[in-house]
């Protein structure tokens, strides 16, 4: 008896590294069979396609990958996400209502962003992703010089929260990843994800996770989720909240259910192979993000299409029809005189009795409905804190990230350009601390072209030196 199996690659592309994973699917079942990672460094970066595209092909093939079809993950880094609740409608209608939506929302246009939405399955709204095109070329581009062939563009994140069996009704579960450089969020009610996002926390290095390290990363991470419970899930009708972690930090269970506890949330680690729906036996020993790029893999290798795909997206143009515009301007038209008489029938029977129904549930709703916008008013002033904060506050926490806690060196003065090029004035206790400030500078990597421009005495009988370093702060390395 013919066994019917199918291999799928799946890639998630982070600001550090690409790791691939492959699944053998046969007969609905899963099983991951080998797994592997790319490290991005200054001089191989997507920056250029072509060389990293090569160094993929040459890591797959020495690790044995045979897989030739892929599915690709994007960080939350690179999405914006914006959920949108409407009155229930037809799921013809649902694509033009949010394109219209989408540019009310949303600055840049299809030419500089790539769109796709996740639909409530009642028809009552929907999760609007938009990615760079930028970004979604530059993946694409490496994956065809690897000689592999795209299937879909995703969100590793959302591809992780649908790996795993729904929520049961009336229950949200927030899915937390947390690996190397990055901590990511997909919230869910049912079988709907509501927000994807990257939380502003420094997950560090292996070397900073010190006891007062990990303590100062849940803080970070226990004000990063109340935030987001109060703000942007805070509108869910739901009774209670699940918080599952996918850890790769290593981070002890005991010291996450103390900040899930002081949150509210009921706690869960995840675990592979058993948390995610039809996988087999599988590697073991592996990191979240091979977790999340076997999540892609699944995704791609079913007959559905993934729940998000910038590729192919349910908002792309409709093709052509098949008959002339004539043709179509008559029976367009001849529909409309028919519904028209139709519509002026049924108002003048039932028009005033609509209208005397309408009246009264407007009094029964003017007590809520001044309640909704109250809260609405709120939560925009909260989001607007996270959504529309200035570009320029991620540069002053890496600089100030720089500075050591003793206090023999400080900042009198910093210049900001709108290229983000800026200079650093200060004082200091001694020329050794200054140096220091500048190694610290030179090895983040959000900052470049970082440059010392004078570093001298204030008197000759003083140890007080004054300096000035310019660089340029880097978006895409920033944590």
């Amino acid at each position: 008896m013919l066994t019917s199996r199918k291999k799928t690659l799946g890639l998630s592309f982070t600001r550090a590294a690409i790791v691939a994973a492959e699944v053998v699917s046969t007969h609905g079942r899963h099983r991951l069979v080998r797994a592997g990672r790319l490290a991005l460094t200054p001089q191989l970066d997507l920056s250029d396609p072509n060389a990293l595209g090569g160094a993929l092909r040459h890591m797959l093939r020495a690790k044995g990958f045979s897989a030739s079809r892929c599915v690709i993950g994007l960080e939350a880094a690179h999405l914006l996400a914006r959920d949108k609740r409407l009155p229930s409608v037809a799921a013809g209608s649902l694509a033009d209502i949010l394109g219209i939506a989408i540019e009310q929302d949303f600055a840049s246009d299809n030419q500089e962003l790539a769109f796709d939405y996740i639909p409530a399955g009642d028809g009552t709204g929907a999760l609007i992703v938009a990615a760079p095109r930028r970004v979604m070329d530059q993946v694409v581009a490496v994956a065809d010089n690897a000689g592999l062939t795209v299937e879909a563009v995703t969100s590793s994140s959302v591809a992780m929260a649908a790996s795993v069996a729904a929520p049961a009704d009336k229950r949200m579960r927030l899915t937390l990843i947390l690996a190397d450089g990055a901590a990511e969020l997909a919230a869910q009610t049912g079988d709907r994800i509501i927000l994807v996002r990257r939380l502003a926390v420094d997950t560090g290095t292996d070397d900073d996770r010190d006891a007062q390290g990990r303590q100062r990363f849940l803080g970070e991470l226990e004000s990063e989720l109340h935030r987001l419970l109060l703000t942007a899930v805070a509108e869910a009708p739901v009774e209670t909240t699940e918080l599952l972690v996918w850890d790769a930090l290593g981070l002890e269970a005991a010291m996450l259910r103390q900040v899930a506890q002081r949150l509210g949330l009921s706690i869960r680690m995840a675990r592979f192979p058993g948390d995610m729906e039809g996988f087999d036996e599988s590697l073991s020993g592996l990191a979240a993000t091979e977790f999340s790029a076997a999540a892609l893999a699944v995704a791609g290798a079913g007959k559905k299409t993934p729940v998000l795909d910038f590729l192919h997206s349910r908002l792309s143009p409709r093709q052509g029809r098949r008959f002339g515009r004539l043709s179509v301007l008559i029976a367009v038209a001849a529909i409309v005189m028919l519904a028209v008489g139709v519509s002026l029938f049924l108002d003048w029977r039932s028009s005033q009795q609509e209208i005397d129904q309408l009246r009264s549930r407007l009094a029964d709703l003017g007590p809520s409905v001044q309640q909704a916008k109250e809260l609405a008013d709120k939560a925009s002033l909260a989001r607007g804190w996270f959504d529309r904060r200035p570009r320029f506050l991620d540069c002053l926490r890496e600089t100030t990230l720089a500075f050591p806690e003793e206090g023999r060196i400080w900042a009198t003065s910093l210049v900001v350009r709108e290229d983000m090029r800026m200079v650093l004035s200060g004082k200091s206790l001694g020329e050794e601390t200054v140096l220091n400030l500048l190694d610290r500078l030179k090895s983040n990597p959000a900052l470049a072209e970082v440059k010392p421009l004078y570093i001298r005495k204030v008197a000759a009988s003083s140890q007080e030196v004054s300096f000035a370093i310019s660089f340029r702060f880097t978006v895409s390395g920033a944590t």
